[in-house]
C-alpha cells in the first residue's frame, strides 16, 4: 500500500486519459499514489535501480529490472521472456496468494546487477574484423 511504500505510477498518455476520464486518477491521488508522465530511458533506469521494488506487466521492464537485480512482480499470466523470472522477477499470474507473497518481503527477490559494462557492438565489430 502506499502508506508502506511510497508508490509512483509513470503513465503513457492514453492511460491517463482513461483515468482521468473515468476519475481513477483522482482515486489513486487521494490514496497516496504519485502519478506521473513517462520520463526519459536514462532517468527511468536510474529510478528502477534505487526502487525497493517494481510491478510492471511490461516485458522490457521486467528485462530492466532483471539486469538491475530489482525486485519485479510482473502482472502478467505467462511472458514470452526468460529475463529474471525464478530470480528476481515473480511472475504474478494475477494470484493473490502470490502478491501477497511477494509483498511481504519483495527484498528477498533482489539480485546482483549484471555486468552492464559489456559493449555488445564493438565486441561484434571486433569478432568481424578478425575475420578479415
Amino acid at each position: 500500500p502506499p502508506r508502506d511504500w511510497p508508490v509512483t505510477f509513470l503513465l503513457h498518455r492514453p492511460t491517463a486519459v482513461i483515468l482521468a476520464r473515468t476519475g481513477l486518477d483522482r482515486q489513486l491521488e487521494d490514496a497516496g499514489v504519485m502519478l506521473r508522465p513517462l520520463t526519459r530511458h536514462d532517468a527511468f533506469v536510474a529510478a528502477l535501480a534505487r526502487a525497493p521494488f517494481v510491478i510492471t506487466d511490461g516485458g522490457s521492464i521486467q528485462e530492466e529490472a532483471a539486469a538491475l537485480g530489482v525486485p519485479c512482480l510482473l502482472w502478467r499470466s505467462r511472458t514470452e521472456r526468460p529475463d529474471g523470472v525464478g530470480a528476481n522477477v515473480v511472475l504474478g499470474r494475477y494470484d493473490a496468494a502470490t502478491t501477497r507473497g511477494f509483498l511481504a518481503d519483495p527484498e528477498r527477490f533482489r539480485r546482483q546487477a549484471a555486468d552492464l559494462t559489456a559493449e555488445p557492438s564493438r565486441t561484434i565489430v571486433e569478432a568481424l574484423r578478425g575475420l578479415e
